[in-house]
């Protein structure tokens, strides 16, 4: 952001309400200090994290907010020798 847009910002507190929001969000679920991760709203990483912390976290989210379904046609777009996976919203 630019200077004077930055002082802007801070000045008339723009964003005050999201930032109050993200502040309590993260003390509810137990964030003392930083850098203090919150992922969907529902996960926390205190502390700094390595890549392989943070890619796991990542993909349990996608993975309970994106289930996917074996089905046995071939009409899927992604098919293996056990049936073809596509989301549950779709099978």
């Amino acid at each position: 952001m630019e200077g004077e847009k930055t002082r802007r910002v801070l000045t008339e507190g723009r964003f005050r309400q999201q930032v109050e929001d993200d502040m309590e969000t993260a003390q509810r679920l137990g964030a003392t200090g930083t850098p203090y991760i919150v992922v969907d709203g529902r996960y926390a990483l205190p502390g700094a994290q390595d890549t392989d912390t943070l890619l796991g976290i990542l993909r349990q989210v996608w993975d309970e907010t994106h289930p996917t379904v074996l089905v046995t046609d071939n009409d899927a777009a992604i098919c293996g020798p056990d049936g073809c996976a596509v989301p549950a919203a779709h099978a």
